[in-house]
């Protein structure tokens, strides 16, 4: 009799711990995911930029020659979307802790209206990139790392 009360106990121990820690271990994989599917990019960029898939649209970000930022805005097809009325600034962290900002502005050629800034990182390499974008009333921040392999300093 002993024997089937403390396993009756041991199972309610069990369920208990479970289930107080299944939302914690579901926020945990859903955070997981989320970080996936922002980091983990199968589509290739139009401009070989760093490419960000925030639900609603992609984001394509890229710096030139360390002076020249460029973000170019994509519905979920990758079909080019107007940055026409769109504002926006990138700030920078770089690998010393210094920090640097570009103020980006809509640039139209060949019928694509993208952002476009400028900034001289000079010899300083960048961790972290924020592109904060607003979008009519609507604010964003993306970010976006250095891309690992490619030399922004050409």
């Amino acid at each position: 009799m002993k024997y089937l009360q403390r396993s009756n106990i041991y199972c309610t121990l069990i369920v208990l711990i479970l289930f107080a820690f299944s939302p914690v271990f579901i926020a945990h994989l859903a955070w997981s995911a989320q970080e996936t599917s922002k980091e983990g990019h199968t589509e290739k960029a139009p401009h070989q930029g760093q490419l960000l898939d925030t639900g609603e649209k992609h984001v394509e970000f890229l710096v030139k020659g360390g002076k020249e930022v460029y973000v170019y805005l994509y519905d979920k097809n990758l079909k080019p979307i107007s940055a026409e009325g769109v504002e926006g600034v990138v700030y920078f962290k770089l690998t010393d802790n210094s920090r640097k900002e570009s103020k980006l502005t809509p640039v139209k050629e060949k019928d694509i209206t993208f952002l476009k800034g400028n900034v001289d990182l000079g010899t300083g390499d960048y961790s972290e990139a924020v592109v904060s974008l607003k979008i009519g009333d609507k604010k964003e921040n993306l970010r976006f790392g250095h891309p690992a392999g490619q030399e922004h300093h050409q």
